[in-house]
């Protein structure tokens, strides 16, 4: 049986053999996420509505909920006024470097590499 850390690693190791650019994409909608649930989380904490937290940011009422969406891309003068609204802040970590992929370079592999690649690009249309 597969693992949420078993499936999360396959999928690192899948975009990474689609090279830099999907990694860089990869992160972008992960730090996306994270931020628009963070944001989201902690405003209904507050007990706060949207309009609220705009209010108290001097935002629009539609920016907040961009944000919360994982609508890219916010400037990050913008948040920052949200996350220091709420208390929050932004933090950088190093990453581990890249582990190769246990299972080597077999073509069943490849092809689900090549198949996942195909999907992604669909997707993006």
């Amino acid at each position: 049986m597969s693992t949420w850390r078993d499936f999360m690693r396959e999928l690192e190791e899948e975009v990474a053999a689609e090279g830099p650019e999907a990694v860089i994409e990869h992160e972008l909608r992960g730090a996306q996420f994270a931020i628009a649930a963070a944001v989201e989380i902690e405003r209904k904490k507050r007990k706060l509505t949207q309009q609220a937290l705009a209010k108290a940011c001097g935002l629009d009422q539609a920016e907040i909920s961009r944000i919360e969406k994982g609508v890219p891309n916010p400037t990050l003068s913008t948040l920052v006024r949200v996350l220091t609204t709420l208390g929050l802040r932004i933090a950088f970590e190093k990453r581990p470097a890249h582990r190769p992929s246990r299972r080597g370079a077999s073509i069943s592999g490849q092809r689900r590499t090549e198949a996942t690649a195909a999907r992604r690009r669909a997707r993006r249309r």
